[in-house]
């Protein structure tokens, strides 16, 4: 179990690579990095910075300042932004992407 959730900190960008996460961490950060993933292929926008109203497309490495955001909180069990229903529908949807049945 160690070992795999070892291998998906390692799938998630942006992660401090001798910081050793808890288990709720990884699983929010790599939640949090396949809904970034999505808003990017909707076609989502940002802005550049605070004082820019031009809006930009979402981009990869917008996704750091999230991870660094989760990496630097307090471990919080209950938290808003993780939901397991969402969490398990999402792996849900990864699970039948990967186990298509071939046809020949």
């Amino acid at each position: 179990m160690n070992l795999a959730f070892a291998k998906l900190q390692q799938c998630v960008p942006h992660i401090p690579k001798d910081q050793k996460l808890p288990k709720i961490k990884t699983l929010r950060l790599a939640v949090r990095y396949i809904q970034h993933l999505e808003d990017i292929l909707r076609g989502e926008t940002t802005f550049q910075s605070s004082i820019s109203a031009t809006p930009r497309p979402l981009e990869l490495e917008d996704f750091a300042s999230v991870a660094m955001q989760e990496v630097q909180t307090r471990n919080n069990y209950k938290g808003k932004n993780f939901s397991r229903k969402k969490f398990f529908s999402i792996v849900s949807v990864q699970l039948r992407v990967q186990i298509k049945p071939q046809l020949n």
